[in-house]
């Protein structure tokens, strides 16, 4: 049996130090770039999903000096001093999962920033439906995660649901929780949660209308956050409404100043990415100024956005 004083990351390891168009400005060794200092350092990420529609993750091991013991992408590593982006994801695919023989698809790359460290993240995705075989030594093993919806009323509603709300969303972007659940059933609200198993992922709630429906809540769990099971999520979301228009609220990308750029910045393309277009139709609420995003035919106006709140006040009002 492995222990964790035999296996652990080297802390000596020289990572690239780059900006943030990934050119290289310098090198540091693994443990001053987890150690609370900000240097940007590059990795790779891939999502791997099969024919099917179900995403691989793998289970990181106890001994790793971040995030040990949590579901993760397929593929993640950072990028060695001198290596390319490809070079580095060819290698990590080899070495964490055994293949040899996918074909990845770049999808776009951003700056992640948490307590401990700052990367810039170059996102992959691939579609394989051959044998994979985890790293005994990198990897506490991994599998496809199913998704599978449940319809949510009053009557099943739990307090995961509840938990997972309440931390995801703003104060002033909630309604308190009873009277949600309230108006699921007197709207009509598509509540849907989300499971692998007895594993909860996340909900989507969608108040259905007959010219356009609103995407309302979409929300992941956090330690499941940006591992493409949100992707996942959206995708079926998508397909249930096809054919039909759709639209979203979110905070404007262009707001500037904002305290979150960057967050604005990737979830505008991830909507951008999955069919979703701009409206140029922006309202502010005291310092924040929301955008309206669309998918489908038709056009969405001020207007269209005042009926959707007047009928939403018909069953809930706030000051």
């Amino acid at each position: 049996m492995t222990t964790f004083a035999a296996v652990m990351d080297n802390q000596q390891e020289i990572f690239p130090i780059v900006d943030e168009n990934g050119e290289v400005i310098g090198s540091a060794a693994r443990g001053e770039c987890h150690s609370g200092s900000k240097l940007l350092h590059p990795v790779v990420h891939l999502h791997v999903f099969n024919t099917k529609g179900e995403i691989y993750l793998q289970r990181r091991p106890d001994w790793k000096d971040i995030q040990p013991g949590k579901w993760d992408t397929a593929v993640g590593g950072h990028i060695d001093y001198g290596e390319t982006p490809d070079e580095a994801l060819n290698r990590e695919v080899r070495e964490e999962l055994g293949i040899n023989d996918l074909t990845p698809v770049f999808v776009d790359k951003y700056v992640f920033e948490s307590k401990r460290e700052r990367e810039l993240v170059y996102v992959n995705r691939t579609t394989y439906d051959g044998e994979i075989c985890p790293s005994m030594e990198e990897l506490d093993g991994g599998r496809f995660w199913t998704m599978i919806p449940k319809q949510i009323t009053a009557l099943n509603a739990d307090e995961r649901l509840k938990n997972l709300y309440e931390v995801s969303f703003p104060d002033d972007e909630k309604i308190p929780w009873d009277d949600l659940i309230r108006l699921v059933d007197e709207m009509h609200l598509d509540f849907t949660a989300y499971y692998d198993g007895d594993e909860f992922i996340g909900f989507t709630i969608v108040y259905p209308r007959p010219l356009v429906n609103w995407y309302w809540y979409f929300a992941v769990m956090p330690e499941l956050r940006g591992k493409g099971l949100g992707q996942q999520i959206l995708t079926q979301l998508i397909k249930k409404y096809e054919g039909q228009a759709c639209v979203l609220d979110m905070e404007s990308p262009y707001q500037n100043p904002c305290p979150n750029p960057e967050q604005r910045k990737r979830r505008h393309e991830f909507y951008l990415r999955n069919g979703f277009r701009d409206t140029n139709v922006f309202r502010k609420f005291d310092d924040i100024e929301m955008t309206v995003m669309m998918m489908g035919s038709g056009t969405f106006t001020l207007q269209d956005w005042d009926e959707i709140v007047g009928e939403l006040r018909q069953h809930w009002t706030w000051d």
